[in-house]
């Protein structure tokens, strides 16, 4: 998005969100670290190439402000993101899939699942306004300073808080071995704004991706065992001869397992509800702009970001030794609000209208380990069922529905999710990658 026009756009905002209607920009710096592509190689890809005065994807920025005449010069860190013109249906898988020569029967862009990953232009967009009359979005999201959008080239920016305290957050995807306490944290924060959403139909989430159904899983059948085949040859040491034939079977039989799911009701689900998207961190607000003299780098974190929540993501030795830090530094909850105030989700581009379990089966195969046990997962999966009815859920969360509801995504997250994740892993290097193949493994041997 054009440079001039993001400032434009930015001066109001700012005037709005920080309620300083005299409000004077009197610069505007940012541009997309270096570094980040070369951790992320895909970006470039996903969103474009950047230059300083067309800003594309993930940008962080310094907003230097005046709030009237006479008043002291202040600055905001912020992130100015600018999401793809495109999707990813459009621009990096059909990239991925000529590069490495994987064989479909169509184009990708013709299946009917691609839609999920296709005109994802605004839905974050949708996100962030939704997020200010509802708290359940609003209490997980960075604060939003606003938006900008280019009518001619369809693109929205978002002025976003610059999150830098997070923990557990990990853009790489490498890092794991959340503990259970994170991991419920995390479900329990996800089913207060599914929740909200519970049973939600297409004209009010007609902005979200579209829902699967079993007629459109199995009308992408070739898809399926396109990706399948084509990670057998490719990745013999991950998918092994057992574990083709076991989704293979899967992928024959959609149109009997599938149906459960399609009984149950719908939410907005996140659709990339894992590591790389969520984090904790230990003050629930943004931070206040500051004065002119902090320009050159982020106002210090308050000391206890560093020793809240250590105990969530170390080892089980060190727990102990740090409850009684963590205990006293942990940031107080307004009055009647039970929030989980550390989770915070970031990414929403493909957000998808879906069952709530879509986020539980994505956060599960991405932070478990793939020696899990069955009481250990079937606590998590309480957990968020309990969530949702203490929320005022009261369909589709019955013990019995609910668990078939796991087991179906269960099933789904192997064939579709870790099938798309092996396709970015034939031109991109992915620590993640064996990892989560062999914890969805261990969960369809559990839940079988």
């Amino acid at each position: 998005m054009n440079l001039k026009l993001i400032a434009q756009h930015l001066v109001p905002a700012l005037r709005q969100s920080l309620r300083a209607p005299g409000l004077c920009l009197v610069g505007l710096d940012g541009g997309r670290p270096p570094a980040e592509e070369e951790r992320e190689p895909w970006i470039r890809i996903k969103y474009g190439q950047a230059s300083a005065d067309d800003w594309v994807g993930v940008v962080p920025a310094v907003a230097r402000f005046s709030r009237g005449r006479g008043e002291s010069p202040e600055t905001l860190n912020l992130i100015v993101k600018i999401n793809p013109r495109v999707g990813l249906a459009r621009n990096l898988i059909p990239w991925i899939a000529a590069r490495n020569h994987i064989v479909l029967e169509r184009p990708f862009l013709q299946y009917r699942s691609a839609a999920e990953l296709d005109q994802t232009a605004a839905r974050e967009f949708q996100v962030y306004r939704l997020a200010q009359q509802q708290p359940e979005l609003g209490d997980v999201v960075p604060r939003c300073y606003g938006w900008a959008h280019d009518p001619e080239t369809g693109e929205y920016a978002l002025f976003l808080e610059c999150v830098s305290d997070m923990v557990g957050l990990d853009a790489t995807g490498a890092s794991a071995d959340w503990e259970p306490e994170a991991i419920d944290t995390a479900l329990r924060a996800a089913a207060r704004w599914h929740a909200a959403f519970w049973g939600a139909d297409e004209k009010r989430l007609g902005w979200a991706g579209p829902r699967p159904t079993t007629a459109s899983m199995v009308a992408d059948t070739s898809l399926w065992r396109g990706l399948l085949n084509d990670a057998r040859a490719r990745f013999p040491h991950i998918v092994t001869q057992e574990v083709w034939r076991r989704r293979y079977g899967l992928i024959d039989t959609i149109g009997d397992w599938h149906k459960a799911k399609d009984k149950l009701p719908a939410t907005l689900a996140h659709n990339d509800f894992n590591q790389r998207n969520v984090g904790f961190r230990p003050n629930g607000r943004a931070p206040e702009p500051a004065p002119e003299p902090a320009r050159n780098g982020a106002a210090k974190s308050d000391e206890r970001s560093h020793r809240f929540l250590p105990h969530l993501f170390g080892s089980k030795k060190s727990r102990a030794a740090q409850d009684i830090a963590v205990a006293a530094d942990a940031p107080a909850r307004s009055a009647g609000s039970n929030r989980p105030a550390e989770v915070v989700v970031l990414d929403w581009e493909i957000a998808q209208r879906n069952i709530a379990a879509r986020d539980l089966v994505e956060l599960l195969t991405f932070v478990l380990p793939p020696t899990v046990e069955r009481v250990q997962v079937d606590r998590h999966v309480e957990t968020h069922r309990d969530a949702l009815i203490k929320a005022g859920v009261a369909t589709g969360v019955e013990r019995e529905a609910f668990l078939e509801g796991f087991r179906c995504e269960v099933r789904v997250q192997a064939i579709t999710r870790v099938g798309l994740q092996l396709l970015f892993g034939a031109q991109f290097q992915l620590s993640y990658l064996a990892r989560i193949n062999a914890t969805i493994e261990r969960l369809l041997d559990l839940y079988e």
